[in-house]
């Protein structure tokens, strides 16, 4: 039968009053799911269970088909073209966030022609760990080491 006809059949069981309060709360972005389900429960209280079941399927139909339904076709297809482009947008920016996330080991063409030739110069970076006062220079001799006196366990390295 399809959605948007039962939504129609739905909304024509509804009284003047509650479609024209759902139509003005769809066109104004208002919370329409609550007035829906109020609507409903009322219904049920009075014993009318046709009208609370339609009213519950309007509580539970998705924004645009109720737009294709209370809006004007072109006020309608206005805002489905709002959602389509923002929708869109979405994809693109997440599809430029993967793009950045695979290409993040770029190297500059420079790099890569050194590469090809064969002429990559690479640094070492030696890390020493200790203080830097105890470090010696370059031309300084060795500190002579300790002998003697030391007990037994210093000298296996206890």
């Amino acid at each position: 039968m399809g959605e948007r006809r039962a939504l129609r059949d739905a909304f024509g069981l509804l009284a003047d009053k509650e479609r024209q309060d759902l139509s003005r709360l769809v066109a104004e972005d208002g919370d329409w799911r609550i007035r829906a389900r109020n609507i409903a429960a009322g219904s049920l209280g009075a014993g009318r269970l046709g009208k609370a079941i339609a009213a519950q399927q309007i509580s539970m139909a998705q924004i645009e088909e109720l737009w294709a339904m209370t809006l004007s076709k072109e006020e309608a297809a206005e805002r489905q073209a709002e959602v389509r482009n923002a929708r869109r947008r979405d994809e693109q920016r997440a599809q430029r966030v993967a793009d950045r996330a695979r290409s993040s080991d770029r190297v500059s063409r420079a790099e890569l022609e050194k590469a090809q030739d064969g002429r990559v110069g690479a640094q070492i970076r030696i890390v020493v760990a200790g203080d830097k006062s105890s470090r010696r220079k370059k031309g300084d001799e060795p500190p002579p080491e300790k002998r003697g006196g030391g007990d037994v366990l210093d000298r296996l390295g206890y």
